[in-house]
């Protein structure tokens, strides 16, 4: 990927309207952690009252973004998972075999989209959700560049946003990939490759490990968060050596079981004496009386759970 920093006076802003939000959760095969949860992570826990694309309408609000025209991208068979948010269209490929940059162009077409479109995976955790607004910002102001987020670190944010121009240079068959095919062909063809630091990171959350490391980074493993469910007391035997966990509000745990450095998302259920370590509980799975869960992925269920080591 060519990447320039030439200090051109920036083009005429868009308005809100003309800015497309497209969520990537289609055009290529589901993450690990998706694959073992059975659901899309968008639907796991960021905080104790929001799931992961809570927060992230959440930052399209702080950015002056239009939720009406944002988009889910799913795979033609829809799982895992289906409709989000009500607030939120899904639009399943047009093929198996289109790639993200395909489905991309696919989206756009859909929508009939003009201006800038920003495009975000769905197996990313904004941080921070004020951070996206500098980086809307910055691409509404740049014309005829396609614009990369990086996190402070440098490494990839998983959102870039583009020109439909830019974007309509996609074919419309075939499988397209975003790095490796879209972003050198824009680029010979006179598009600028630019970079823009975010203020907070984003983290990827495709693995059940990279997930609960997130949610570390976060703190909500830390004594001091005040999610530390150990019976839901502070003064529990297990409270120092077992830390904190992220709860859902929704979700019911019962007041002598132990839920340690784990996510317990929307619905789901601990019972009496269950032990939960280094773990993620799917939406409305249910951990049974006595049972020992220890890094383990409970997928989501509206019956009995299904547990992937």
């Amino acid at each position: 990927m060519t990447a320039t920093t030439t200090d051109a006076p920036p083009a005429a802003s868009v308005t809100k309207q003309d800015t497309a939000v497209l969520l990537l959760c289609g055009g290529l095969s589901h993450p690990p952690l998706a694959t073992a949860l059975n659901a899309p992570l968008l639907t796991l826990p960021q905080t104790p009252n929001r799931n992961v694309l809570g927060c992230w309408i959440e930052a399209f609000t702080h950015a002056g973004l239009d939720i009406g025209r944002c988009r889910l991208l799913t795979n033609t068979d829809g799982s895992p998972g289906t409709m989000l948010s009500p607030d939120i269209e899904t639009l399943r490929d047009t093929g198996p075999y289109r790639g993200p940059a395909g489905v991309v162009r696919d989206a756009v077409d859909h929508l009939g989209a003009q201006g800038c479109c920003l495009i975000i995976e769905s197996s990313r955790m904004l941080s921070e959700p004020t951070a996206l607004a500098g980086f809307v910002d910055a691409c509404r102001k740049r014309k005829g560049v396609i614009t990369v987020a990086t996190n402070p670190d440098g490494s990839f944010s998983g959102m870039i946003a583009a020109d439909t121009e830019a974007i309509r240079l996609i074919p419309g068959i075939g499988f397209i990939d975003i790095k490796e095919q879209w972003l050198p062909a824009a680029s010979r063809e006179g598009f600028e490759v630019r970079p823009h630091a975010l203020d907070a990171p984003s983290y990827s959350i495709r693995t059940s490990k990279s997930y609960l490391e997130a949610l570390r980074r976060l703190g909500w493993f830390d004594q001091s968060s005040g999610t530390l469910v150990i019976g839901r007391g502070p003064q529990s035997i297990f409270g120092e050596p077992y830390g904190g966990s992220l709860i859902a509000e929704s979700a019911e745990i019962a007041p002598d079981a132990v839920v340690s450095c784990s996510a317990v998302a929307d619905g789901a259920v601990v019972e009496s004496g269950a032990i939960v370590v280094r773990s993620i509980v799917g939406p409305r799975a249910r951990i049974k009386k006595n049972e020992l869960i220890i890094d383990t992925v409970v997928q989501t269920s509206d019956d009995l759970p299904k547990h992937q080591s």
